[in-house]
C-alpha cells in the first residue's frame, strides 16, 4: 500500500476524528479510504447510467472496435 499525506484544516480533522470516535470508521485512514471508495463507486455508477441513457437514445456504435481504434 502507498501512503498519501493530505493536509487537513483543524475542523476537517475534528470531523474525521468524530467519525472514528463514533465507530463509523476504525481509523482516520480507514475513514478516508472508505470515502474514496464510495466516490469511485459513485463515479462508476454515474458513467453506467450515462451510457445506459445514451444507449436508450440510440447513440450506439456497431461494427468492429478495432476499426474505431484505428480511425483515431
Amino acid at each position: 500500500m502507498t501512503n498519501v499525506t493530505v493536509p487537513l484544516s483543524e475542523s476537517l480533522l475534528e470531523f474525521v476524528d468524530r467519525q472514528v470516535d463514533e465507530h463509523k470508521a476504525d481509523s482516520r485512514a480507514g475513514f478516508i479510504r472508505r470515502l474514496i471508495a464510495e466516490k469511485r463507486e459513485h463515479d462508476i455508477l454515474e458513467a453506467h447510467l450515462e451510457a445506459l441513457k445514451e444507449y436508450k437514445s440510440g447513440k450506439t456504435l456497431k461494427g468492429n472496435l478495432r476499426d474505431y481504434i484505428a480511425a483515431k
